[in-house]
């Protein structure tokens, strides 16, 4: 695309979801909206309604705040939720062992959906992470070839986003006026928001120490659920590495004999 266009960037990245359904699109499936309920896949849904192709918008429901899936039902009834499991059950199917930066199950478990011959938008950006900012605006599954993934606002900013927002009156989650910079999944190693997730939801937190103490029970083993949770803890804030004064973190001590 012409860095020099003059055109608005939401008619730019209209033409791109047009051009991909109608042009190299090889298949006749409807486009897939990747819809979490943040303010990308907001815009993402909204451009896409604009372009008169066919599609359906899909929530993979993960470990979102209860929040978050009450303005989707609300705001957005025609999106389709899949929920394929849910965070304890994969916690006590790991043997007890939790989610971590460098092994993150939870998001395979929960929030990837393969669609055979099919092509599936998402609101990624290039501003959000070094990693996305590697990205290409079209690109193939790597899990399954013949799925197609086109990034339309891969290029926008912050404020395209909020500026396409508040522009029309989109309705969005109000935790982002709170404070809340991204709208995720609680308690993500790769988010700053662990210490004020566990203030906000201690019945979740609760939930979490039975899944791990079940976990290990699968095992046949007895252990210290809070301290197992703390050292987990301890590792997602960055209080800790593997190993800090011959103490061994969250990332050995779930390993052990597995």
């Amino acid at each position: 695309m012409n860095l020099f266009d003059d055109r608005k960037i939401e008619d730019i990245a209209i033409m791109r979801i047009k051009d991909m359904y109608e042009n190299q699109n090889p298949y006749s499936h409807p486009l897939i909206v990747c819809f979490s309920g943040g303010k990308d896949s907001i815009v993402l849904l909204e451009l896409t309604k604009r372009t008169g192709v066919p599609y359906r918008a899909e929530y993979m429901q993960a470990f979102d705040m209860p929040s978050i899936i009450k303005f989707i039902i609300r705001e957005y009834p025609e999106v389709k939720r899949n929920i394929k499991n849910n965070i304890f059950k994969l916690i006590e199917a790991n043997f007890g062992f939790l989610p971590q930066r460098q092994a993150r199950y939870c998001c395979t478990d929960l929030k990837e959906m393969l669609y055979p011959e099919h092509v599936v938008l998402t609101g990624i950006r290039w501003q959000e992470s070094n990693n996305r900012a590697k990205r290409r605006m079209v690109e193939i599954c790597n899990k399954e070839k013949t799925q197609y993934y086109l990034h339309p606002i891969i290029d926008w900013k912050d404020s395209d986003v909020w500026n396409f927002i508040k522009e029309n009156q989109l309705p969005y989650p109000k935790e982002y006026d709170n404070g809340y910079k991204r709208i995720g999944c609680m308690f993500c190693p790769l988010t700053n928001g662990f210490e004020r997730d566990e203030k906000l939801y201690p019945g979740i937190v609760t939930a979490i120490k039975t899944a791990i103490r079940k976990g290990h029970e699968r095992k046949g083993k007895i252990v210290d659920v809070n301290d197992i949770y703390n050292r987990w803890k301890d590792c997602i804030l960055g209080k800790k590495t593997i190993w800090v004064n011959d103490e061994q973190c969250i990332m050995d001590l779930m390993t052990e004999d597995m």
